[in-house]
């Protein structure tokens, strides 16, 4: 084990990675050789979460960068009608009809074009140098992919050929991390097959390989090793700086798999799609969000973000999941995240919704045909008197309301069981509660993802408050028990799915009618598929 490596990292009051060490000072200690430090790195953030601040020192030479943001935008960029940044120093960017990066050029270095299949997925990479000769780009593609994708394994990239079809590389993969890939090495007759096989630690801060026993990796280049900061760029084994002066800038827009960003030269630090972009749109697009894979699955579906896609750090090629799409973020704050109560409606709001479910003729009919299947199977002594003949769902929800009414309850339990909701008291001694399991909602992410959030646990609060209302029909302390509103349900509809046997818990049928009121009533709410 190397203690120079030793890894803390710190975070802001919104979660987000402020400060980052190494060596002595990880370990709470003082640095006093920086020259032997892999790095020190520290992010400041504005108002509006752009990167405004980064500082880097690494082996002891120093980058700062900085950057102003007026209308959200970096005052140092150029950015189209849509919002993309289509300049940004040397570097501009072409997009599609779609929104997708389809070019990026960069002078003096190179210039990328990639192409999309049907599906939105990245196809072809096509990448042309820069001809010193003409002061143009080569009109020769020094490097050409073809992405060949397996269906079975979510659109993961299982091979790379080239533009005359023959294979480049060959993935291997367990689930959805890569454990190995295939190259083909050597020219002509001197032509052999290689299998490389890649080790991470758990936070993806140091990164090995190895070959056939015997037969020593590193002396392939794409399979040397690496130690990684928080923002993916190798700062090496050891310091790469000759009498202070920094490597020369040697990172392209495309490369082969696993190649890594240079911490001397930070702007240039992820890519999306196998495209570069600039650290702090990364950061606005996803890095913020790592803590919460919520937000990584609304921002999936609301942009040109393609997860099965070319996603990850600077040059790493397919990430297949959310869950390898996590496993290559910067380390993140561990432990709860900041939550609050989702609020529960108010009774007026209650009131008004119950309206618009039964305004659905489809719901109505159903509800009023439960109540009276439910009170066919009642004795006389057991049957609510509410002014109306049949009863309603209406004339109960209000005496709910007038007695003990709607309320959250934290860690709403049955015994050992954790609950959705319950009921406690009766109409008939005029102390009828609805008693409903509190949930809660990340408030850190996009505010589409709040409300997102905000609405689901409402909208749960509404199935809820309407399955318990229906338990409150009988007038015995535990009302109309679930078995008694399931079989009345199944009387009422003859569907078979989920129906317990003769032997079904309570618990069962609670589910069974749980799973009818929802069908009928909260389509959305309904846990198993709907049949044709």
């Amino acid at each position: 084990m190397d203690a120079r490596f030793d890894r803390s990292y710190e975070y802001d009051f919104a979660g987000r990675l402020s400060l980052a060490k190494t060596g002595l000072e990880a370990r709470g200690q003082t640095e006093t050789n920086v020259e032997n430090q892999p790095y020190r790195e520290s992010f400041g953030y504005d108002a509006f979460g752009h990167v405004s601040s980064r500082d880097t020192y690494h082996f002891g030479f120093h980058v700062a960068t900085g950057n102003t943001f007026v209308n959200n935008r970096n005052t140092t960029s150029a950015y189209d009608e849509s919002g993309n940044i289509w300049s940004e120093g040397t570097t501009t960017y072409g997009f599609d009809a779609a929104g997708r990066t389809v070019q990026v050029s960069t002078y003096q270095t190179d210039q990328s074009t990639q192409f999309y299949d049907g599906d939105g997925q990245v196809l072809k990479q096509v990448d042309y140098g820069w001809n010193d000769q003409t002061n143009d780009y080569s009109t020769t593609p020094g490097i050409y992919k073809v992405l060949i994708r397996s269906s079975v394994l979510g659109g993961q990239v299982v091979s790379e050929a080239d533009s005359g079809g023959h294979k480049l590389r060959t993935y291997v993969y367990a689930g959805t991390a890569k454990l190995a890939w295939q190259s083909i090495w050597g020219q002509g007759a001197n032509q052999t097959e290689v299998v490389v096989w890649e080790h991470r630690d758990p936070i993806n801060s140091s990164f090995r390989t190895t070959t056939l026993p015997g037969q020593g990796s590193y002396y392939y280049e794409d399979a040397q090793p690496a130690e990684l900061d928080p923002a993916g760029a190798n700062v090496g084994l050891s310091s790469p700086y000759v009498g202070g002066d920094p490597p020369p800038n040697l990172e392209e827009s495309l490369n082969n798999y696993p190649s890594f960003s240079d911490p001397a030269h930070p702007t240039l630090t992820f890519s999306m799609d196998g495209i570069r972009m600039p650290y702090d749109t990364f950061m606005l697009q996803l890095g913020f969000y790592g803590k919460n894979p919520m937000a990584l699955l609304d921002l999936a579906r609301g942009s040109r973000l393609i997860i099965n896609g070319d996603f990850g750090y600077r040059r790493r090629p397919v990430i297949g999941d959310l869950n390898s799409l996590l496993s290559v973020l910067p380390p993140q704050k561990t432990g709860p995240h900041n939550t609050k109560t989702v609020p529960m409606q108010t009774e007026d709001e209650l009131r008004e919704q119950f309206k618009k479910l039964l305004a659905n003729r489809r719901c109505a009919e159903f509800v009023s045909a439960l109540i009276r299947a439910t009170e066919s199977k009642m004795r006389d002594s057991q049957r609510l008197d509410l002014g109306s003949d049949p009863l309603n769902f209406e004339d109960l929800f209000e005496s709910i309301v007038g007695q003990g009414g709607y309320a959250l309850v934290d860690g709403l339990r049955i015994g050992t069981l954790e609950v959705n909701g319950t009921i406690d008291g009766g109409i008939w001694s005029n102390d009828a509660v609805v008693q409903i399991r509190t949930r809660g909602y990340i408030t850190e992410g996009t505010p589409k993802m709040v409300a997102t959030m905000l609405y689901k646990g409402r909208r749960s609060y509404l199935a809820t408050a309407f399955h318990e209302t229906f338990h409150h029909l009988a007038r015995s302390r535990w009302g109309s028990l679930d078995s008694d509103l399931g079989r009345a349900a199944f009387a009422v509809t003859g569907d078979t799915t989920m129906l317990p046997g003769n032997d079904g818990t309570e618990s069962q049928w609670s589910d069974y009618f749980d799973e009818q009121l929802m069908q009928h009533c909260m389509p959305d709410q309904v846990r198993t598929p709907l049949r044709n």
